[in-house]
């Protein structure tokens, strides 16, 4: 088991608690109000990302496939989770393992307020990795990215442009 502990103000006295549905916790963040965590980890041998209640002590999965998750990270007001992943398809219902698998580890955001059934790819390229991302507010993101054959720091905003309008305005983001 994967141990962690709280300490109680109110209390003022230790409380341990076991994860025991996890084998490994590879990456965490907290929630802005301290009362959940998001996190990485290793279930049936395959690593995806679940959103952990301190209070509660339970767990709800946010992927569930065979695609490498890592690093997730809760933006300004917990609405939404980003994070590195190998996956090719941004849905987190339909999984075809023949193209679900990418070269490189690309940025993904997850709508935690509204469940979305799709993800957002924010830094995606085929041959380029992007790693470690940092929400920043306003649909900003840092991430380390190797597109020049060295690790730098990038920042990517997610943007819209209209891409044509019939009787609708429809928008390419």
């Amino acid at each position: 088991y994967i141990r962690y502990s709280l300490y109680s103000l109110a209390e003022k006295k230790w409380e341990h608690l076991d994860l025991k549905n996890f084998e490994k916790v590879l990456d965490f963040d907290f929630a802005s109000d301290g009362l959940s965590l998001v996190l990485s980890g290793v279930k049936d041998g395959q690593s995806d990302i679940f959103v952990h209640n301190l209070v509660a002590h339970t767990d709800e999965q946010i992927t569930d496939d065979l695609a490498d998750d890592f690093s997730p990270r809760f933006s300004p007001g917990d609405e939404q989770i980003v994070f590195s992943s190998n996956r090719r398809s941004d849905s987190l219902s339909e999984v075809n393992p023949d193209k679900e698998f990418s070269p490189s580890h690309n940025l993904f955001v997850y709508n935690y307020k509204d469940k979305a059934e799709r993800l957002t790819p924010v830094a995606f390229d085929r041959y380029l990795n992007r790693k470690n991302p940092t929400p920043l507010g306003n649909n900003s993101y840092a991430f380390l990215g190797d597109d020049n054959g060295v690790v730098n720091r990038y920042k990517a905003k997610y943007d819209s442009t209209i891409a044509f309008v019939d009787t609708l305005t429809h928008y390419r983001f």
